[in-house]
């Protein structure tokens, strides 16, 4: 049987889906914000029929966060979207309880400010999954769906999905060398970001091919068949294997050869098709050189001075010399680090 929201069928995890789903809705029609909000649209693994499924001594869980978005009445107030904002996140807390994982609400937006950013990829994911739990299906396809399928992903999001990921191989490298032994969270943290970048390097290769398919599967299907690199292919494979069935261990040693093999390939994805993930046009230069003024000295407590590049970029750059010496950071830099990575991410 085909699931709608898991690789394989769970009969007991669909029950749990739609259970929360049938909740979510009550609760909105119950409540006063529903006069002003249009849409909620499940979204991530699970809104796209991909999540992963854990599978213990206590059974079978679900493993990824849960993903929606919350899209506004465009003739919303400010004080319409902290109400909205005010009720999902009393909702976050209730319902992340129920199910044992995150469920994430996104910020409450317009749906014109939505649909005009289409080229961003998080949008452009919630558009292409369709997966509307709140609100008018054919009003959102009207709205949305023609929209992104007309709109490519712009160079400048998968530089930032490169950033995001040599962070993430950065953050668990602290992980892995801060500490004797890693605890459950610090494992599957670890594995989450490893497979996170083995993802990332295919993704770098599809997009620059101007060929990012909405789901995982397709994607893996075009890498196979394609004239990519076999240890891409390879990496692509045992990724998606591992979002579909994850298996966390505790070797410190098997992650260090892990995280080592997956940084290894990320990096050559990045500099293998650095041109692309460079490509800005005129607008996008002159907010980089903004952000680089603002950031100035920030970079320079890593010896970058560059005015004139992508900050995501330079950004990168700094992420691949701190993840080839992660033995012997210190938390200064790593702190110093993160401000950077959260006021570029």
């Amino acid at each position: 049987m085909k699931s709608k929201y898991t690789f394989v069928y769970n009969a007991d995890l669909e029950t749990l889906l739609d259970s929360l789903i049938e909740r979510l809705k009550e609760r909105i029609s119950q409540s006063s914000i529903r006069e002003n909000l249009q849409f909620v649209v499940f979204g991530g693994g699970y809104g796209r029929g991909e999540g992963g499924i854990y599978e213990s001594s206590n059974g079978a869980t679900l493993y990824n966060d849960l993903d929606f978005f919350v899209l506004a009445n465009d003739d919303a107030s400010n004080a319409d979207l902290n109400e909205i904002d005010s009720f999902f996140a009393t909702l976050s807390q209730e319902f992340s309880e129920m199910v044992k994982i995150d469920v994430d609400f996104s910020k409450a937006v317009k749906v014109s400010y939505a649909s005009a950013r289409m080229d961003i990829m998080s949008w452009r994911e919630m558009a292409l999954c369709r997966n509307v739990v709140f609100g008018d299906l054919q009003s959102f396809e009207k709205i949305f769906i023609l929209n992104s399928d007309k709109t490519e992903v712009v160079e400048s999001e998968i530089m930032k999905l490169a950033m995001n990921r040599f962070s993430g191989l950065l953050y668990a490298s602290q992980k892995l060398f801060e500490k004797a032994e890693i605890s459950e969270s610090d494992a599957d943290f670890i594995a989450r970001n490893i497979n996170k970048a083995l993802f990332a390097s295919g993704d770098i290769y599809l997009a620059k091919s101007n060929n990012l398919p909405f789901k995982i599967s397709s994607r893996l299907l075009e890498i196979q068949r394609g004239y990519y690199p076999e240890d891409i292919k390879i990496a692509y494979k045992n990724a998606t294997d591992f979002k579909a069935f994850p298996k966390i261990h505790f070797s410190k040693s098997d992650y260090e050869y892990e995280l080592k093999s997956a940084f290894a390939l990320l990096k050559k994805a990045y500099f293998e098709n650095k041109k692309y993930l460079q490509k800005r046009n005129f607008k996008r230069r002159i907010k980089d050189f903004i952000t680089n003024i603002k950031l100035l000295k920030d970079f320079a407590k890593f010896k970058k001075l560059t005015i004139f590049a992508d900050p995501k970029s330079t950004l990168s750059l700094i992420a691949i010399e701190l993840i080839e010496n992660a033995k012997t950071l210190d938390k200064s830099a790593i702190a110093d680090y993160k401000n950077i990575w959260n006021k570029l991410s």
